[in-house]
């Protein structure tokens, strides 16, 4: 379970819309509007892991958002994939942690 957590939490970790990181790279096709929805998934994402770590990735994800996106052209296939890796990661972090926490 520990393993299984850690990997979650480094992934959500490469979410982070900077630099060279999968998230900065992400971040960089994205309009402003779906920007904003990143944020609040990922903020929403910070509120149910509960993990002291998670709760960067929604702070840096608004700071960048508050930036000029390079497109106007909305990307819906990289939204997607975007929020729904970073949910799918959200409960498994959660659920290693909670599996982690019950004795056997």
């Amino acid at each position: 379970m520990a393993v299984a957590h850690t990997s979650a939490v480094l992934n959500l970790f490469n979410l982070l819309p900077i630099w060279q990181l999968d998230g900065g790279r992400a971040f960089h096709s994205l309009n402003r509007p779906e920007r904003w929805i990143v944020v609040l998934t990922l903020a929403a994402c910070a509120y149910v892991s509960r993990d002291g770590l998670i709760i960067l990735l929604p702070i840096v994800a608004g700071i960048r958002a508050l930036g000029k996106p390079l497109t106007d052209e909305p990307d819906r296939g990289a939204l997607a994939l975007y929020v729904g890796i970073a949910i799918a990661l959200t409960f498994m972090a959660a659920i290693a942690t909670v599996g982690a926490a019950i004795p056997t």
